[in-house]
């Protein structure tokens, strides 16, 4: 194939990729849910699932970012050889390769990480990986071709535009939809619990005082990312600046689709809360969430100091793990007739009786002095 004909190729797959790749750094930026087909109700998708693992970003910066910069700087090299003529220009092929070659190293890198480690498929990761192979194996095949180049190159002016278009449309539907998405994630909503619904039952775990002005109702999961962080901002509230005005309640609702040890972990934490170590074990989970197998869950309870064997026998013996799974169960259901479909849920009774539900970092709305001062009149 002549070495031109490839350098436009090139061109136009690192526009496709710069485009994904802004688009997945937008939604990371403000860590909301990207479309990722098609995801059962109450289920985390994938591409969520790759968004919170540790290297989604670096130093705080989307990865898919720098991925995206390195799209940029080969299609403005790209247009730099269609103008100056490819065969003039070797030195900059050889960059390009050498660029599209390190991408392609990163991207099968994060993949493999997403696949074996976070055990998730992001479509879109997935795809500004593709991209970023078939560009490297085109810049290859454009670098050993011994054909020449056409006469004429394409106008510069008319390739800035497309890259321009392509790329800023795509990051700026990015930011307009993630930041849609953020805001409806986090969506405050006025609620009164229907009466036939128990929103606290008399034996959900509780921490905090009987007669706090505030009660938070939280449905969650010991596995879910945003539950494991968001756990701890509630409890650090609670030892801060809103010591002694909290009470927190725990329900259970592990995402079984998304999460296959939630169960387990729910069935443990029931375990530790008869033991009376309920909040000393969810602590530990929500801290240790990469710890998510059976062994290394019953290794996290002996180090509160239960005993692990009594604990993993609960997976073998029906009859000692019934009443655990009963309780989280129950909790589900409660769930399901609030319609809570992701974790963590929030239910919040301020001072005056009334209601807020959120999900999400959403809590951090809810626990606002704005709020907080909203509602602190009279009970309704």
């Amino acid at each position: 194939m002549r070495p031109d004909i490839v350098n436009r190729i090139v061109f136009v797959l690192a526009c496709a990729g710069g485009a994904v790749a802004l688009i997945i750094g937008m939604f990371h930026l403000f860590e909301a849910s990207i479309p990722c087909g098609d995801v059962a109700a109450g289920a985390v998708s994938g591409c969520d699932q790759v968004a919170k693992s540790p290297w989604a970003k670096v130093a705080g910066i989307p990865t898919a970012f720098i991925g995206a910069a390195l799209y940029v700087l080969v299609a403005i090299l790209a247009i730099v050889r269609e103008s100056k003529g490819v065969s003039a220009t070797a030195r900059l092929g050889s960059a390009v390769w050498g660029l599209l070659g390190a991408g392609t190293v990163a991207s099968i890198f994060l993949l493999v990480h997403a696949s074996l480690e976070v055990q998730a498929v992001c479509i879109w990761c997935w795809a500004s990986g593709v991209i970023m192979l078939l560009a490297f194996v085109a810049q290859t095949a454009g670098q050993i071709s011994r054909r020449e180049s056409g006469a004429t190159g394409l106008p510069m002016a008319a390739l800035g535009v497309f890259a321009v278009l392509s790329m800023g449309g795509a990051g700026a539907w990015g930011y307009i939809a993630a930041k849609e998405s953020a805001t409806v994630g986090m969506q405050v909503v006025d609620v009164k619990p229907a009466e036939d619904v128990q929103l606290v039952r008399p034996d959900s775990p509780s921490i905090g005082p009987e007669d706090a002005p505030i009660v938070i109702v939280a449905f969650s999961d010991m596995h879910c990312p945003s539950c494991g962080r968001n756990h701890m901002y509630v409890k650090q509230q609670m030892e801060g600046r809103l010591k002694g005005k909290i009470r927190l309640v725990f329900r259970h609702f592990p995402l079984l689709g998304t999460h296959p040890n939630s169960g387990t972990a729910a069935i443990f934490a029931e375990y530790a809360k008869s033991k009376g170590k309920f909040w000393e074990f969810a602590d530990a989970m929500m801290q240790n969430q990469d710890l998510s197998s059976p062994e290394d869950m019953t290794a996290l309870l002996a180090a509160i100091g239960l005993d692990s064997g009594e604990a993993m026998a609960l997976l073998t013996s029906e009859e000692l793990r019934q009443p655990f799974a009963e309780s989280v169960h129950r909790d589900r259901l409660d769930g399901y007739k609030l319609e809570v479909s992701v974790t963590p849920t929030w239910y919040v009774r301020y001072p005056d009786g009334s209601f807020l539900s959120s999900t999400g970092d959403g809590i951090e709305t809810l626990l606002s002095d704005r709020e907080i001062q909203r509602r602190s009149g009279p009970a309704r």
